[in-house]
């Protein structure tokens, strides 16, 4: 008996487990559904020196999906030069990329243009970079290359109409509208549930009834965007207040993440007076791990400064474990959080009101697991692993 081809299936990503970012979690996932669907499925992203000095294989196998990562001709931060791509993807079916991975956009619109391949785009966010040089080149790069990659995709995916129209792919909309697929981020909410939190509890020291504060998210230079910054002036400014109402125990902030800017932001937590009220957790070592440190946590906090943040997977992961969260107010992220009914949104850089609505959780832990109740409950409606399998379907 002839048993069927499976097609053959390409995902191109920046970065990708076990680095704990945005775009590689949503590709892990995209590419889990893939192959769960019966595509053959192989995932290709840079081998980035980090990884190397990690002994993270350059070759492997997660979840049913080969990972083959590639030595960058040229690295900076998360982006890479990797032309050799274009001879391997000529023998796939389907290429799938995952924008911003502009390095890739070559080979990509040569693949389909001299070998016929189809190819889906997923939109994350627009590249805005910070200083002026960086935000020059963002720019010209944008303009010439997202014209050819959106002109040529058979379909293009977006995690919210509201991050469209607000970012540099909305002025395409009129024109691309019949092929753009809205389709939410995902969070596995049979890994992302409230767990038990006893051994973090004893691991930081806390005392009863002492609360955290949560930040997870890079901390090197490439996530500038985070806010991380804005958010210890907050919770300083926290602090104050709830030392002038004797409130007590004072809380904890931690902070889940690497990078090379931890000791920028210690130096920060140090000159604010709040050093020993801040842990640096490093990285989660599991997904399961990272539920704990949700369910520990009054709230999660996103306190992103512009639109190189478009959804927040933090958010969709906090909320699956029942806790609310605090995040600025942009486009994409404001279609997650339901102001007043999982968390609060508040201003960009608004550390005072950031500070007042910190507050309002910590002292009213009622409200606070009510709202989580009420993330829980949307995350399985609308954003469940199982739910946006069935919509990603659709697409491949």
């Amino acid at each position: 008996m002839n048993s069927v081809r499976k097609q053959k299936f390409a995902v191109l990503t920046p970065v990708f487990s076990p680095y704990h970012g945005g775009i590689g979690v949503v590709a892990h996932a995209n590419a889990k559904m893939a192959h769960e669907r019966g595509a053959d499925v192989t995932v290709f992203t840079p081998w980035y020196s980090s990884l190397r000095k990690k002994e993270v294989p350059s070759n492997e196998t997660v979840d049913g999906v080969k990972v083959k990562r590639i030595h960058p001709f040229f690295s900076y931060g998360n982006a890479a030069l990797v032309p050799q791509l274009f001879f391997q993807l000529r023998n796939f079916d389907k290429i799938h990329l995952h924008y911003p991975f502009l390095e890739v956009a070559i080979p990509v619109l040569f693949a389909h243009l001299f070998f016929k391949k189809k190819y889906i785009l997923t939109y994350h966010m627009d590249l805005v970079g910070k200083g002026a040089l960086n935000r020059f080149i963002f720019q010209a790069y944008t303009a010439i290359i997202l014209p050819l990659i959106l002109r040529y995709a058979d379909a293009i995916i977006v995690s919210s109409l509201d991050y469209t129209r607000a970012s540099r792919l909305g002025k395409y909309i009129g024109q691309y509208r019949a092929k753009m697929i809205v389709l939410p981020h995902s969070v596995d909410t049979n890994v992302y549930i409230r767990r038990e939190t006893k051994s973090q509890r004893e691991q930081y020291g806390l005392k009863e009834g002492q609360q955290t504060i949560l930040f997870v998210g890079g901390l090197d230079s490439a996530h500038y965007f985070k806010g991380v910054e804005y958010l210890l002036e907050a919770f300083e400014s926290l602090v104050r207040m709830m030392e002038e109402r004797h409130d007590h125990p004072l809380p904890v902030l931690i902070l889940v993440g690497s990078g090379n800017m931890i000791s920028y932001y210690k130096n920060i937590a140090g000159q604010l007076g709040i050093a020993d009220k801040v842990i640096f957790a490093g990285s989660a070592d599991s997904q399961e791990s990272l539920a704990q440190q949700y369910s520990l946590a009054t709230v999660t906090v996103l306190p992103s400064i512009d639109q190189s943040e478009s959804f927040g997977i933090v958010l969709i992961e906090s909320l699956a474990c029942g806790t609310p969260v605090i995040a600025s107010d942009l486009p994409g992220i404001r279609s997650v959080v339901k102001d007043g009914v999982n968390g609060f949104l508040v201003s960009v850089k608004d550390v005072n009101a950031l500070a007042v609505k910190l507050h309002s959780l910590l002292r009213s832990p009622q409200e606070a697991r009510n709202m989580g109740d009420a993330g829980r409950a949307i995350i399985e409606k609308e954003y469940s692993y199982r739910h946006i399998k069935e919509l990603f379907g659709k697409v491949v």
